[in-house]
């Protein structure tokens, strides 16, 4: 456990302030005050100052007039006075960032492009929560740059941490004011393996006014662990242990710092709760015998091999060898995050042959993690050359290309008439009459081609189904041999799927777009053909607002802002997956609705 935990009474209460700080500041926030911040970052956030920024920075050099009209601007009393900061080295500004006042950060949220700084202005707890939402809507709404984008990600990350740390914070001052009961402290001390070391050190400010003898009382619990896997069912048994060892660690340090506790006193309490301790390890042992394929079992087991007590590592062997150890930790069903959090315990194990084996399938892991993130993009590009040597595209392709020479030749056929003199007339206009004919041809063909609806078509359509939707799988990390849920896959091992899932699709956006037209074609023939009684138009727009409905589902789970269509977005990846849904939609709506009439009359 991370000893940043065993902090001086008065070093937490100054964490725990901090963790505070950003309620108090959100509290202190009024109503005219966000409306004016808002305001200034609408108004000024990419687009056109009053003045050039070189008119602010050398604001003393400026005609006397000019200074007082810059004075009595809003910019410049909000933001303009202070332009000179973003001329500071990047150490300067990140010492800014991180200790200025709210009004100070304005000029870094209009100018600044360096993500450290920007984290820092971020992450800063002067900095209200509500700006910092109205400023990430703010960029969504835009149409932004990959630079933009960037910066846009990071003030998302810091949102959700802040969300997270805001609810957190009060869940945990709220069990310091209860009377602790056992099932509190298992979700008081689920907090002390929290990702944000703020939320560790206010956890650790309320155990350490815990009694010993309630911490005993906690530590003898047999329900103790089921409670706190209860609350968080991922928890692992090295993890549940290292929990308890801190809380006891914890607890004498506030007390030994506190001079609540002679020193002989302290020895003997320390000896009795190591006793406790010991005595817990030994029931959690025999207990995971029932299931050792449980992975809190499991790591147990593996904790317990590394006890420094023999009689407790012999235990865990005779409960389950190493050999079984690593045929569990290298079996594909187990989630990474277990596996590699054993291969870490093993790590540190005595046996230097067993360190080397640990060490050894854990670097095999991260190749094979690496593998198979190549594997998405191979896989995106192997289903898209299918995809696209079907229904009739290679045809397609060659009469669009037909078409689009027949035009070259139409146009240097129509120069060259003007240009020559002795050219007779006659023949010119025969030529391109028969040039017109071959386009109007091939021009016809190919839009006969995209509404083709014959039998073979519907196979072809069905096995393409299939494609897109284990292409939409690949997104979530999804792979047509494996049941894993995206739930058991680490957040940042998705995040960065998701990014190279997207960067491999957005290739296609154009033939995803001509596929989505082209099966269009195809559902309003079938429908016009099979539903004669009903209008057209009234079908057309039965679909399009289908097609609305997938454009703002889309939207709202990217949680984009933008009034653009996604057709004219320039973020092609994104783009490429919002069509990608609507090409599923069609290929189901076709395959529920006609796939059962594969009969010939469907004939073009």
């Amino acid at each position: 456990m991370d000893e940043s935990l065993l902090q001086s009474q008065e070093e937490i209460s100054a964490l725990r302030a901090q963790a505070e700080a950003l309620e108090q500041t959100d509290a202190k926030l009024s109503k005219s005050e966000s409306a004016a911040l808002k305001e200034i970052l609408t108004k000024y956030y990419r687009l056109p100052l009053p003045y050039q920024l070189d008119v602010y920075r050398n604001f003393l050099d400026q005609p006397v007039e000019l200074r007082m009209t810059i004075q009595n601007d809003t910019f410049w009393t909000r933001v303009g006075r202070y332009i000179q900061v973003l001329d500071f080295s990047e150490q300067e500004r990140l010492k800014f960032a991180r200790d200025s006042e709210c009004q100070n950060l304005m000029v870094f949220l209009l100018f600044e492009k360096n993500l450290e700084v920007l984290d820092a202005v971020f992450n800063n707890p002067r900095l209200p929560t509500k700006v910092l939402m109205d400023y990430i809507n703010l960029i969504k709404e835009r149409d932004i740059d990959r630079e933009d984008d960037k910066i846009l990600k990071t003030a998302q990350r810091v949102m959700k941490r802040r969300s997270r740390r805001i609810v957190k914070a009060r869940e945990i001052h709220g069990l310091a004011f209860q009377s602790l009961s056992i099932e509190n402290a298992a979700i008081l001390f689920s907090y002390l393996i929290d990702e944000d070391p703020q939320i560790r050190q206010a956890t650790a400010n309320v155990i350490s006014m815990m009694s010993i003898k309630f911490l005993q009382k906690i530590i003898k619990s047999d329900d103790f662990a089921d409670l706190m896997r209860q609350r968080q069912p991922t928890l692992l048994g090295n993890e549940f242990f290292d929990i308890m060892q801190s809380a006891v660690k914890i607890i004498l340090t506030s007390k030994d710092t506190s001079k609540m506790m002679e020193e002989e006193e302290e020895i003997e309490i320390e000896a009795d709760l190591t006793a406790d301790l010991h005595e817990r390890k030994l029931k959690t042992l025999e207990k995971s015998k029932d299931d050792p394929s449980d992975f809190f079992n499991l790591s147990v087991i593996v904790y317990m091999h590394l006890e420094s007590d023999e009689a407790v590592s012999n235990i865990a062997q005779e409960v389950l060898s190493l050999d079984d150890i690593f045929e569990l930790v290298g079996d594909d069903s187990t989630p990474r995050h277990v596996s590699v959090s054993i291969l870490k315990m093993l790590e540190r194990h005595p046996n230097k042959q067993v360190q080397a084996r640990a060490q050894e399938i854990r670097i095999k892991g991260a190749e094979k993690l690496n593998k198979k993130m190549k594997e998405i993009e191979v896989s995106i590009n192997a289903y898209f050359d299918v995809i696209f040597q079907s229904l009739n595209y290679s045809k397609i392709n060659n009469e669009k290309e037909a078409a689009q020479n027949l035009r070259i030749a139409l146009n240097y056929l129509q120069q060259f008439a003007q240009e020559s003199n002795d050219l007779e007339q006659g023949a010119v206009t025969v030529t391109q009459g028969v040039l017109r004919k071959a386009i109007e041809h091939f021009d016809h063909s190919v839009t006969d081609l995209y509404g083709d609806t014959k039998k073979e078509v519907f196979s072809e359509i069905e096995e393409i189904q299939g494609m897109v939707q284990h292409i939409l799988d690949l997104k979530n990390f999804k792979f047509e041999e494996e049941n894993q849920k995206a739930e058991d896959v680490d957040e940042e091992i998705l995040n960065k799927a998701v990014m190279i899932w997207r960067a491999t699709i957005s290739v296609f956006l154009g033939r995803v777009k001509d596929l989505e037209e082209m099966l269009r074609m195809k559902w309003t023939k079938l429908i016009s053909e099979t539903n004669s009684k009903q209008k057209m138009e009234s079908i057309e727009s039965e679909l399009y607002e289908a097609f609305g409905e997938i454009e703002a589902a889309h939207k709202e789970d990217v949680e984009c802002k933008l009034k653009i269509p996604c057709r004219e977005c320039k973020r092609r990846g994104c783009a490429s997956e919002r069509f990608l849904h609507q090409v599923d939609f069609l290929l189901d709506e076709i395959n529920v609705n006609f796939g059962k009439q594969k009969t010939a009359n469907h004939a073009r």
